[in-house]
């Protein structure tokens, strides 16, 4: 791959994507190092906040039921991640966004999630990624589909929501597309 100039954007790379990259050949974990690379290679940054970062080195042994430490990688986020995600600091790669507490967004998506899924809290307790995609250029890159058709509901109800784009690296390449530079698509809107 050639090398582009700088991209101005930073993308939000879901705890998924940092999850499954490895040194393994298993078609998920080739995928997600090949997008990580990718990212790396082309100049993108990642936007990142505190409960993004919280959740890709968050122990294992700390989640509920956890019978104790770990014997093997104690972290959510893989080696390989790992390693990359230092290489991304190093680099000033890494774009740091405060997100506010309360914003009229999240406030209302929570009430939508409320009418279009009673009881489920996942929705309301991943809004960061949306918040954090809002707050830097638009594109998410994640595994969890289920969570993109939640959203892409959402967003047929909050306008703002629908311009952002979602990429699954085991559904579309994902490194062709950092190497064009991260064009915004409509195929790949939550409400194309």
């Amino acid at each position: 791959m050639n090398q582009k100039p700088r991209s101005p954007f930073a993308l939000v790379v879901n705890t998924s994507i940092v999850r499954a990259a490895g040194t393994r050949d298993h078609p998920t974990s080739r995928n997600c190092r090949k997008t990580l690379d990718a990212i790396r290679q082309f100049g993108f940054r990642i936007a990142m906040c505190d409960e993004l970062e919280g959740e890709w080195i968050r122990r294992r042994d700390q989640e509920q039921g956890s019978t104790g430490p770990s014997e093997t990688w104690p972290f959510y986020v893989s080696r390989y991640s790992m390693e990359w995600y230092t290489q991304m600091r190093r680099k000033r790669q890494v774009h740091w966004i405060p997100l506010p507490q309360h914003s009229p967004v999240r406030s209302r998506a929570e009430a939508w999630a409320q009418r279009l899924w009673p009881g489920i809290r996942q929705v309301e307790k991943d809004l960061f990624l949306i918040e954090l995609a809002l707050a830097s250029d638009r594109r998410i890159i994640s595994l969890n589909e289920k969570q993109r058709e939640q959203f892409s509901q959402l967003a047929k109800h909050i306008p703002e929501l629908a311009d952002i784009l979602w990429l699954n690296p085991d559904r579309k390449d994902v490194p062709a597309w950092l190497q064009r530079g991260a064009p915004d698509d409509p195929q790949y809107r939550l409400d194309p």
